[in-house]
């Protein structure tokens, strides 16, 4: 029973993502719990920007739905520097594994450029801009079809009656953001916004010969970092994102308290809208972050993965002796 409500899952998103019959590729992009985590990642106006002298390299990995059998995994790594006083470059690539069904991997490069006067220090604003390729690709060889079923078992040596043209598509991609930042110290209480639209080339990743596209997502995000005192700061945050009818509201909280220098503790907790509930905690050595974060599963799926949703892990290597409040 449980090897048949695996291959049904299967079944399910390969019928949404790229059947003949569903005549057009519907997949999303793979989403993270930690989305601030590598912040080029959830906008190309963050590269190289903000507290970032030389340097700054991202590493992150998520495993989710690992006790139902099918692990959905996704590994991201980012690198980005400072070129003069307002520009910043780098390169991203992430990688998502549904199942071992179907595969993507998307590999960046980005550019950001600063807007604000980089002699002022009460705000900051920035814009930019990433292109690379997206990869898609499909194993056929783990799954099974309808057809395949003989009233009471799936037989994966019964024909499945599917016929895929490719097993694979590469297209170009295109990413643009814009972010705005107040970075006066000596106010409490200092907002952050940004905006970015993922995918502006729309790829393509058809694989049954019909001309369909990869969805624009749009990504709005924003909070306020609350300095309580010089060891203690909360930084509320939201994060919105949309792509084609799917969309998806993050909220919650992190905070930073400073410990014996040159150490602090981060920490939070956030709900993803009729999803799940997410704990974060870490470590900041320096500027250096190390996080882990658990998704606890709140959403009709919840009965079949009891309630296991997410592990996630990153860490933010920014080198430099100068300690600064990370959130």
């Amino acid at each position: 029973m449980k090897t048949i409500r695996i291959r049904l899952m299967q079944i399910a998103f390969m019928g949404i993502a790229c059947l003949p019959g569903s005549h057009h590729l519907l997949a999303q992009d793979a989403h993270l719990s930690q989305f601030d985590a590598m912040p080029m990642m959830i906008n190309p106006a963050n590269t190289a920007m903000g507290d970032v002298d030389e340097l700054r390299i991202g590493l992150q990995y998520r495993s989710q739905w690992a006790s139902m059998g099918s692990n959905f995994t996704t590994t991201a790594a980012s690198f980005e520097m400072p070129i003069q006083e307002r520009f910043g470059i780098g390169a991203s690539l992430m990688s998502h594994n549904a199942a071992d069904v179907f595969n993507t991997l998307n590999f960046l490069v980005s550019g950001a450029y600063q807007i604000s006067d980089p002699s002022q220090r009460h705000w900051h604003l920035s814009t930019g801009v990433q292109i690379g390729f997206l990869y898609n690709r499909i194993n056929m060889n783990n799954l099974l079809f309808e057809s395949q079923f003989d009233g009471s078992n799936f037989d994966p040596d019964l024909p499945s009656g599917e016929f895929l043209e490719r097993r694979a598509t590469f297209s170009p991609d295109a990413n643009v953001g814009i972010r705005y930042e107040n970075t006066n110290r000596r106010k409490t209480v200092n907002p952050h916004v940004g905006f970015s639209l993922y995918h502006v080339s729309r790829p393509r990743e058809n694989l049954t010969g019909e001309n369909a596209r990869r969805p624009l997502r749009y990504v709005l995000h924003g909070g306020a970092r609350i300095n309580i005192n010089k060891d203690f700061s909360i930084d509320p945050q939201i994060l919105y994102m949309r792509q084609r009818s799917a969309q998806e509201i993050m909220f919650g909280a992190m905070a930073n308290i400073e410990l014996r220098d040159p150490y602090g503790l981060v920490f939070g907790a956030f709900y993803r809208n009729q999803d799940a509930f997410i704990i974060h905690a870490g470590v900041q050595h320096n500027r250096n972050v190390y996080r882990i974060s658990y998704d606890v599963n709140s959403s009709g799926l919840s009965m079949a993965t009891n309630n296991r949703g997410a592990i996630e892990v990153s860490v933010l290597y920014t080198p430099g002796r100068k300690r600064r409040h990370r959130f």
